[in-house]
């Protein structure tokens, strides 16, 4: 790969850097076009530094120096009246800020309403996973718990699709959505 132009001029004027300069230089042992290149170079840097013995000596360099950077900012100022804005590339301020405080937001609600269904907290406490005088069923019919015989029976229609959770502490939860309403219906029953 060849040095480019500004390379070869940095490279003549012995200001390029300390790797960029050795590779440049093992460039030019190796490329005649860019030796060449770099002959040309030197040469015209040569040829300006003997001329500047050639100037006046009356030159007000500060003055001319002021002069110069007054019109660089001048021009500069133009460029910034006639520039087209390019939006930024990377997220800052306030707004990308906003957007992920909004999406943790939503991450934690999902967590909540569709976090682990588990015993009553008196229940997890003493360590009881169920009582063994009771029966807790699910079926097409619904959540049905037998106590000795006596059964309680929460139903659902039985036409709609019903999703059912069973939990080794005891817990059975039964959820659907209504087709007529849209309403979600979620039915949880723990034994104790």
């Amino acid at each position: 790969m060849h040095a480019t132009r500004y390379e070869l001029a940095l490279y003549a004027g012995g200001e390029l850097g300390f790797w960029a300069r050795r590779r440049v230089r093992g460039h030019l042992r190796q490329c005649a076009d860019c030796g060449r290149e770099h002959q040309a170079l030197a040469g015209m840097r040569a040829g300006l530094l003997g001329s500047a013995n050639d100037l006046p000596q009356d030159i007000e360099w500060d003055r001319l120096s002021s002069e110069m950077k007054a019109n660089i900012h001048l021009g500069l100022a133009a460029g910034e009246c006639v520039a087209v804005s390019q939006p930024p590339t990377h997220f800052t301020g306030w707004r990308p800020a906003l957007i992920m405080a909004s999406a943790i937001a939503v991450v934690l609600l999902a967590y909540w309403v569709y976090r682990p269904v588990g015993p009553p907290p008196e229940i997890a406490r003493k360590g009881i996973s169920s009582a063994p005088d009771f029966l807790l069923e699910a079926s097409a019919a619904g959540i049905g718990l037998n106590d000795h015989g006596r059964v309680l029976t929460i139903k659902h229609p039985i036409d709609q699709d019903v999703t059912f959770s069973v939990s080794l502490e005891g817990a059975v939860r039964s959820r659907y959505v209504d087709a007529e309403t849209g309403q979600v219906t979620i039915n949880n029953v723990y034994v104790q």
